[in-house]
């Protein structure tokens, strides 16, 4: 690959506290590298083979030399392909289209692809591999994602989509790639207590109360179970073989594994991401911005305290137990990630990756019945600061070692719900709401808002999309209707795969009955066949009514639904922000 590959695109600030440059000296000094792909899973040495590394390959951008460097999977959430690196930090990445796209249920648009397979067979690659230059992908080991979405396929690298979707505490994926199953069920806590008579998900001590839907479907879906522990049992043994064949006087040779992961449960998971158009029709994700949840009933959680005492406490000492939280403050510029030495150090560095929940939150209910509120009160006076320095560096793994100067490194996804599966839906709702308090505009101020799907009307939400039956690279379209004094108008606007689509319709509607009853699946069938545009604008004009395109403007006074409006009730106008 040579350095020019991301020129076209445009530098956003990547703001990071983590520095990785005790993990090489390869990086020549105030070079810039950017992350380019990603290699097998090895073992860290000197921490009892606890820790895993990723291999993650990095272009210098002045020269094109490649560099190879086992990392922490931990941070491999923090070294997205695109983002840019100078002496162990990022402070840039390259931007990349913001894109959508869904496996759907059952994972019946989702296939895999093995390079070295498929070399070995003699057999098609998903896209040309001249394409995306990175040396050495035709012997690649790995097996990547490929979602098919109408004439378009999306590619997603295994360690990727393995660090967003298999829990939230990152300390899970580092479990699930390093024990023997029977030390992850204990680790876990997958049997305590005994899923045969309780529901109840018990969080491990390294792990957040978020992790409880991963954990719940691990402890009790059969299928989780399976393509888990085949993934875990392929890595460990895959590094035993490794380890037994290779020769203790050859230390270049590292004992490795490939990746595949297998969605853990097989509902619909919606993701949105960063992409880049290698090829007509092929898209590599570079980066997971957001992903749903599996949807079901509240899942139970406690805490490990519950599990180890509570069998032994009555009920007044369960009301009146407390906690004792360690704290010590760190306040430094940069986290400094130690390569060889164990963390000795209690003091505990959180690292956070934004990845939004898309869709609705799974409910998790705590066993007790405490609320939050009445723990902290309850703690107060029992908070105690940690008698330790302030560490230097900060360690994976789990406090192991004596080195006082090397605290514990946790890495987390920080979440946020994202209650409609694309903005522009969300922004399209909010300028129609705005328009109606716009006093400037006496003619929409009592208009009526709602959100159509499937000849229903549902208010003022953007909750309920317009899905097409067949394949499509249109993954969903919203529709707001509008009546006001004015006139009835119908705006669309899609969701395509490739990104957020650039344009919108709005129809002014010459007969509302005959609209509801052909019009609109009319205009839906025209765009999801035609990804998202329409191809014969004239016939639909008249039969239903006036058309006109608009834009996304992002100016500051921009108001979409205004300038659609506007310029059905005034057809000479032409453009409007």
């Amino acid at each position: 690959m040579t350095p020019n590959f991301f020129s076209g695109y445009d530098r956003i600030d990547n703001p990071s506290k983590i520095n990785i440059h005790n993990y090489t000296d390869r990086f020549f000094n105030n070079y810039e590298y950017v992350v380019i792909w990603f290699g097998r899973i090895s073992r860290g040495s000197n921490r009892q083979n606890a820790v895993k590394l990723i291999e993650v390959r990095f272009l210098s951008i002045s020269d094109g030399y490649v560099v190879d460097i086992n990392i922490p999977i931990e941070l491999a959430l923090k070294l997205t392909i695109g983002s840019i690196w100078v002496n162990g930090v990022t402070h840039e990445k390259f931007d990349f289209d913001d894109m959508f796209t869904s496996i759907e249920e059952y994972s019946s648009n989702l296939s895999y692809s093995n390079h070295f397979g498929i070399s070995q067979d003699g057999g098609k690659y998903e896209f040309d591999l001249n394409s995306y230059p990175v040396g050495g992908l035709a012997t690649d080991t790995n097996t990547l994602l490929v979602i098919k979405q109408g004439t378009q396929k999306v590619i997603i690298h295994p360690i990727i989509f393995y660090m967003a979707h298999y829990g939230i505490s990152k300390e899970i994926n580092r479990i699930l790639l390093t024990y023997l199953w029977v030390d992850v069920e204990d680790k876990l806590n997958l049997n305590h207590p005994d899923p045969k008579i309780s529901d109840i998900i018990v969080i491990p001590n390294d792990c957040v109360i978020a992790d409880g839907v991963f954990l719940h479907y691990l402890k009790h879906d059969e299928y989780t179970k399976s393509v888990t522990k085949d993934m875990n049992k392929r890595v460990l043994d895959k590094l035993i073989k490794d380890q037994k064949s290779s020769d203790p006087l050859k230390k270049s040779k590292v004992p490795s594994a490939p990746l595949k992961v297998v969605p853990y449960h097989e509902q619909e998971i919606e993701i949105g991401f960063k992409g880049i158009e290698i090829e007509s029709g092929v898209i590599l994700c570079t980066e997971i911005t957001g992903m749903s949840m599996p949807q079901g009933d509240a899942i139970n959680y406690a805490f490990s305290e519950y599990a180890d005492k509570e069998n032994n406490l009555n009920q007044n000492e369960r009301l009146t137990r407390s906690y004792k939280p360690l704290f010590n403050k760190i306040d430094v510029n940069e986290v400094v990630v130690e390569a060889e030495s164990n963390a000795g150090n209690s003091t505990t560095a959180i690292v956070r990756q934004h990845i939004q929940t898309i869709g609705e939150m799974r409910k998790l209910a705590k066993v007790d019945n405490i609320t939050i509120d009445q723990v902290i009160r309850r703690q107060n006076s029992q908070v105690i600061p940690l008698n330790e320095p302030i560490p230097s560096t900060y360690a994976v793994g789990s406090k192991s070692g004596t080195n006082k100067d090397v605290g514990i490194l946790r890495s987390l996804i920080d979440s946020e719900v994202v209650e409609y599966r694309n903005p522009i839906f969300k922004k399209l709702l909010e300028y129609a709401q705005s328009l109606r308090a716009d006093l400037e505009y006496p003619q929409y101020n009592d208009m009526l808002i709602d959100c159509y799907s499937r000849g229903h009307l549902y208010g003022e939400t953007t909750e309920y999309l317009n899905r097409h039956d067949e394949p499509s690279n249109v993954l969903s379209i919203y529709v707001l209707k509008i009546v006001a004094n004015t006139g009835t108008y119908y705006i669309f606007d899609s969701c395509v795969v490739t990104g957020i689509s650039t344009s919108g319709i709005g129809i002014k509607v010459d007969n509302e009955d005959q609209f509801e009853n052909t019009g609109v699946n009319a205009v839906l069938e025209e765009l999801f066949t035609n990804n998202g545009r329409l191809s014969d604008q004239d016939e639909l004009e008249v039969t239903y009514g006036l058309i006109v395109k608009f834009n996304h403007v992002r100016s500051k006074n921009s108001n979409w639904v205004k300038t659609v409006l506007e310029k059905l009730n005034n057809p000479s106008i032409e453009d409007l922000s």
